[in-house]
């Protein structure tokens, strides 16, 4: 589920970016007025929040300057009844900002962030400070603090900061010029080109310099002056990044799989170096595992084995497990292959740690990486025969996904059940169930299991039920911690038959509002759970589900919409906001999102992303629907 979103705390944020000694509510810290390389201390009361009563709580903290730094991630202390986690931030930081985690519940002052600024030696915050907070506002703490995003905000602060301290403002132009042309939209166009030229009168022409000219007069649409710094940074430094990326750019959007064969031939020429090469070689793969050329795909893998990212390994074998005809030998070849390098990647990694995750989530993630190939090497060993060699294999593969893999835990399971262990079956399908992840098939596995286990069903409803009743509570108690009491925004729109639909006309019913794109990947997984939801409440005219089709990169939305539709044979009432005008309303930075309105038109609850679990996500949804009817 999502985190909390937006009640702005305005007194909160005034009063720190003035002296950064802040007391909001819940929150403190000291120093009042860290300096560079100070120990900084943090108190949380969680009492009135949705942290109230854990027993467990994380603070995260994203050091910044004109970008995002670095994250750290520190275990709580309990003292006194206050939650209390010492940091030092990063040494190049203008400021912090923080937000307290357990699970999937987060406080960040209701979506606009707990801020610390560094101070100098007159206690003043540093320059560059409140343009920092403005960067993340709209950017990076969007989507890593769970900020709200509010352009206005950074555009003030931005301004703000400028005219303070005006030699900061080429330090984050690259920042400011997409939030003009976002909020200034009557006169981004004159604002972005003096603020362009007078950069220009100063700059190094540096690969940074040139990339930043060169997007900039891009917003403009000033082709000419574009041209003349594409010329500069192809002359200068023909192998960065900026370059790099337009080649990979083409190479996705080349459809043609011999032409794309091409273009990566020549980018690896040009770009021997390049940290995109991976990027690169996965949008080959993909071409491959698409079109089925599977064999093609495994030579290629295992040639370029070391610049392949371990995900790619995965994904590549899951696809050929689909094939009419399975290829035992070329899977377990890329399975290999993949367990190895995810190995590799998880003792001697060979990228640098992401700015944006902790030093455990990164190590946590690449673990994930792993487990998920020891789940496809597994899955082969299991079709072939092998099944005591891919329990061993699988027994690693839940381990490193965290049990939270239903796939992985399932054949883990079915292995476990066909080797004989019917009583690690049963341990391991009922924690599943209990932890509210399980399905249909992990339910049917463990009624054969107990069975096995047993030798009847005596006392197995019995069970189940139990094992149901402890899933639904522990689904119930968060998502009580997670609701909300927000109004929702109104929209007017129009849905694919041309019928004009408000959220008005649906005033004392509950609404699930899913925003949504043929594009994203996660959207079209979740649907068929989601169909199954809809068939669930068809009968329920207090219930009603409506599709927003947002965020589209195609010429004929309505049509590519209707089509997509049409084809998967959903009854989904789809609404069409062409003009992404109401997804910004509901400023969400990420699809799928879910919004579940109550009868009273308040947002209760906001459900982000999808597991992978139809059946759970059917099972939260209907239990949010209870808690409102």
């Amino acid at each position: 589920m999502s985190p909390i979103k937006k009640s702005a705390a305005i007194f909160f944020v005034l009063f720190s970016l003035l002296t950064t000694s802040i007391f909001a509510q819940n929150f403190s810290f000291k120093p009042e007025k860290p300096k560079s390389g100070e120990t900084i201390t943090v108190m949380f009361d969680a009492a009135g929040t949705e942290l109230a009563d854990i027993d467990k709580i994380t603070v995260y903290v994203y050091s910044f300057a004109s970008d995002l730094l670095s994250t750290q991630s520190i275990e709580m202390k309990k003292e006194e009844g206050r939650w209390t986690a010492e940091f030092t931030p990063d040494e190049k930081s203008l400021g912090v900002s923080v937000k307290f985690i357990n699970s999937e519940t987060v406080v960040n002052n209701k979506g606009a962030g707990y801020f610390i600024g560094i101070c100098d030696e007159t206690g003043n915050v540093l320059p560059g400070y409140k343009a920092g907070i403005a960067n993340a506002v709209n950017n990076w703490g969007v989507y890593y603090l769970d900020l709200d995003r509010d352009m206005e905000k950074a555009i003030n602060l931005f301004e703000e900061d400028f005219a303070a301290n005006p030699s900061i403002k080429n330090e984050f132009l690259g920042a400011y010029l997409p939030v003009v042309n976002r909020v200034r939209v009557q006169e981004k166009d004159s604002i972005i080109t003096a603020a362009l030229e007078e950069f220009a009168k100063t700059s190094n022409d540096d690969e940074k310099d040139l990339t930043l000219l060169l997007t900039g007069y891009g917003v403009v649409k000033n082709q000419e002056k574009g041209e003349v710094y594409k010329a500069k940074l192809e002359e200068k430094y023909p192998q960065c990044d900026f370059l790099a990326n337009i080649k990979v750019g083409e190479i996705y959007n080349e459809k043609d799989l011999t032409k794309k064969e091409e273009l990566l031939k020549t980018f690896v020429e040009t770009f021997p170096t390049s940290k995109m090469l991976s990027t690169a070689f996965t949008l080959y793969i993909n071409a491959l595992r698409s079109a089925g050329e599977f064999n093609k795909a495994k030579d290629f893998i295992t040639v370029h084995k070391n610049e392949i990212q371990p995900y790619t390994f995965y994904s590549l074998a899951d696809k050929m497990f689909d094939a009419e005809n399975l290829d035992f030998a070329a899977i377990k070849v890329i399975t290999e292959l993949g367990v190895e390098k995810s190995k590799k990647e998880l003792e001697n990694p060979t990228e640098e740690q992401p700015n944006y995750q902790s030093k455990s989530d990164w190590e946590k993630d690449r673990k994930y990486l792993l487990g998920l190939n020891l789940y496809a090497f597994g899955k082969a060993l299991f079709k072939e025969g092998a099944k005591d060699e891919a329990k061993d294999v699988l027994e690693d593969a839940v381990e490193y996904t965290a049990n939270e893999e239903a796939d992985v835990n399932e054949l883990y399971a079915q292995t476990l059940l066909e080797t004989g262990n019917a009583d690690e079956a049963i341990t391991i399908l009922s924690s599943v169930i209990k932890d509210g992840k399980g399905n249909d098939t992990i339910k049917e596995l463990l009624k054969k299991s107990y069975v096995q286990e047993k030798g009847s069903d005596k006392g197995l409803d019995t069970y189940l039920n139990e094992l149901d009743q402890a899933a639904k509570e522990k689904i119930t108690a968060a998502l009580k911690k997670q609701m909300k009491n927000d109004p929702a925004p109104e929209f007017t729109l129009t849905d694919t038959e041309g019928k004009t639909v408000s959220l008005a006309d649906y005033k004392g019913k509950i609404v699930i509002l899913d925003f949504w794109a043929t594009w994203c990947g996660p959207c079209k997984s979740s649907f068929p759970g989601m169909q199954k939801a809809i068939n669930k409440y068809a009968d329920d005219d207090n219930v009603k589900f409506l599709f927003v089709n947002t965020w589209e990169r195609v010429d004929n939305k309505l049509k590519n919409a209707q089509d997509f539709i049409t084809e998967n044979k959903y009854t989904f009432r789809v609404l069409m906001d062409e003009t992404n005008e109401v997804i910004t309303k509901y400023k969400v930075s990420g699809i799928p999102t879910k919004f579940i309105i109550g009868k009273d038109g308040n947002i209760k609850f906001i459900a982000v992303g999808f597991s992978g679990n139809a059946d759970q996500m059917v099972d939260e949804i209907s239990t949010m629907i209870a808690m409102l009817q």
